[in-house]
């Protein structure tokens, strides 16, 4: 059974119990974002991430906490479940 601590994110818990990485995050940010129309400066303004952090979420170098990833969903316009898991709420 896996154990976690109160510090540790969703996106980070959920690749360490499914035992995979979240492949497809970074590029549903990209297309998410492409798709509202913003650039990495203005998703970062809109979700008030610094726009290097909205860099690397894209290229997968950093996974965001659970802060972030709710600040993200809001700032696109999209489920929490579409960044993770590729499902769209509907």
């Amino acid at each position: 059974m896996i154990q976690y601590d109160d510090t540790v994110d969703v996106a980070r818990a959920l690749t360490v119990a499914r035992g995979e990485g979240l492949v497809g995050f970074p590029s549903r940010v990209l297309r998410a974002r492409r798709r509202a129309e913003l650039s990495q400066r203005e998703l970062g303004y809109r979700a008030k991430i610094d726009c290097k952090m909205i860099s690397y979420y894209e290229t997968g170098r950093y996974l965001p906490s659970c802060e972030m990833l709710v600040r993200l969903s809001d700032a696109l316009d999209v489920s929490i479940d579409y960044l993770l898991k590729g499902e769209s709420r509907d």
